[in-house]
């Protein structure tokens, strides 16, 4: 364990990392947002455009199946997952984010 203090975030050089984005395409105002959030502190980091791979899928159920495509294809460094579930009537949203959260953690 080191004692040093994490690097600030202003100190992150990430020129040389390869980014993939997954992003649900339900509920798309809100995850359009968070990828615009994204994109902005990705570039702020320092990683190219060019650089940066975004991937949509039809839900959060689906983010931890395409995060670990990319991954085993080799065709990223780092992957985001970015999606949004709301809670309802039911206990389907819990079902979803339980669902995404464990297979993102595998």
């Amino acid at each position: 364990m080191s004692l040093n203090a994490p690097p600030s975030l202003l100190d992150l050089d990430a020129a040389a990392l390869r980014v993939a984005v997954v992003a649900a395409r339900f509920n798309p105002e809100l995850v359009a947002a968070l990828l615009e959030r994204a994109l902005a502190r990705l570039q702020a980091a320092g990683v190219p455009s060019g650089q940066v791979r975004v991937e949509r899928v039809p839900g959060t159920g689906e983010l931890p199946w395409a995060a670990q495509a990319l991954c085993r294809a080799g065709a990223c460094d780092v992957v985001l997952a970015l999606g949004v579930v709301i809670k309802g009537d039911t206990i389907h949203y819990q079902l979803v984010a339980e669902a995404a959260q464990q297979g993102l953690q595998r």
